[in-house]
């Protein structure tokens, strides 16, 4: 998948553009804002895990939000990266 940089699964709150760069999922980066600010307000993961499938439909794995949450950069730098042997 060198032609897609490799990405099969992009990490949450981006997507694949059309180089094979990770750019903004807008839909997705709402959804990390309100976890941010739950969180920032003392919400547990379990209970940002519910407000996310309660208000936007999607539901994750109790440690989506950590993940989420553990990367504080505006491009997902702390995400893992594809391999460099794609």
């Amino acid at each position: 998948m060198k032609s897609r940089g490799c990405w099969l699964h992009p990490p949450f709150g981006f997507r694949v553009d059309g180089d094979g760069g990770l750019i903004p999922d807008d839909n997705e980066q709402v959804i990390i804002a309100q976890a941010r600010a739950l969180r920032a307000g003392g919400a547990t993961l379990r209970a940002i895990q519910a407000a996310m499938e309660t208000q936007y439909g999607r539901k994750l794995s109790l440690d989506a939000p950590q993940r989420v949450l553990a990367d504080t950069s505006a491009t997902g730098s702390n995400q893992i990266a594809p391999s460099a042997d794609c």
